[in-house]
């Protein structure tokens, strides 16, 4: 039996970070998986894995390593070319080497900061393998991408380290803010770069890391979207809320009442069948990539749901 319902899907607005759609003919529980799987089933690319060989800055190494990890990246044209790191075969261990550290930020603290630096990756995330199918025996490009950050102060002055001191060894991964700076023709203050930790005279920062596909189920530093949000009830027929006082509650941007009125009288049959949709991204996948490849997970998942319980169908026969 086909699907009783045939929904439609109307973009009403894309920008670069952001975009809107109306889904029709379809339900709540459909509209909800769509959204947790934006949010958490989105395969992105991050920082994943933080040697440290020099640190003297005021952050300990963990979290400098951590700062970097959750910079996105942007991973548009490599994520569907990596393996994911956990199906690889080799022997690596995510883990964070510091040789030397002498600033005022511990190891763990600067290796979650690095981690969680969002890197662009919409032209390289689809190319990525996951590390877990990759059959290497450490790192490779396949399943990963390197960077590498070396920056001493030997000026007098504050140095600000951020997200433009990591190099990178595959020009199709970089920051989301290198990409934006680079896409805003020579305007450099209009996107701010990710700050790390800062340098007093004589502090260092030396470093090499490691960016693998994964999602946000894994770590939140694999999420795509900054947010993900539907309404589905923008006059409150449905009375999903209660407004205590109805005139002082401000028009939704969907609302189909005049001015005047504030709230739509209550109706008790009806069923929630449209649903207006407001994507942003961080950056790393642009936001109709985004949209794309939830739909395609969640279709894959399906189909694996189909194949095994056609398989236990006929296993039972």
């Amino acid at each position: 039996m086909p699907y009783a319902n045939q929904p439609s899907v109307q973009v009403t607005e894309l920008t670069e970070d952001n975009i809107k759609f109306v889904i029709e003919n379809t339900d709540l529980s459909v509209a909800n998986a769509i959204r947790r799987a934006m949010i958490a089933e989105t395969p992105t690319i991050a920082i994943d894995s933080v040697q440290i060989d020099s640190n003297t800055t005021v952050l300990f190494d963990e979290f400098l390593a951590h700062r970097i990890g959750l910079i996105p990246l942007y991973s548009e044209e490599l994520v569907d070319k990596m393996n994911y790191h956990r199906d690889c075969s080799c022997e690596a261990i995510d883990s964070v080497q510091i040789d030397s550290n002498t600033t005022v930020l511990f190891d763990e603290f600067l290796a979650h900061r690095i981690g969680l630096i969002p890197l662009y990756s919409e032209e390289l995330v689809d190319k990525m393998n996951y590390h877990r199918d990759c059959s290497c025996e450490g790192f490779c490009p396949q399943c990963s991408v390197e960077f590498t950050l070396d920056v001493r102060n030997r000026e007098d002055q504050t140095r600000n380290v951020t997200s433009a001191d990591l190099i990178t060894s595959n020009p199709h991964l970089v920051p989301v803010t290198s990409k934006a700076k680079n896409d805003d023709e020579g305007r450099d203050n209009f996107v701010d770069h990710i700050l790390i930790v800062k340098l007093r005279q004589g502090q260092e920062l030396r470093l090499k890391a490691h960016a693998r596909k994964g999602f946000g189920k894994e770590h939140a530093k694999w999420i795509p979207t900054c947010g993900v949000s539907f309404e589905y009830d923008p006059d409150n027929s449905l009375r999903h809320t209660i407004y205590p006082v109805p005139e002082e509650w401000p028009h939704s941007e969907y609302s189909e009442l005049p001015e005047d009125k504030h709230e739509a009288p209550f109706d008790a049959t009806k069923v929630p069948n449209k649903f207006f949709f407001n994507v942003e991204s961080t950056g790393a996948l642009k936001p109709e990539t985004i949209v794309l490849s939830c739909l395609n997970v969640l279709r894959q998942k399906l189909s694996n749901l189909q194949t095994l319980l056609k398989h236990e169908t006929l296993e039972g026969l």
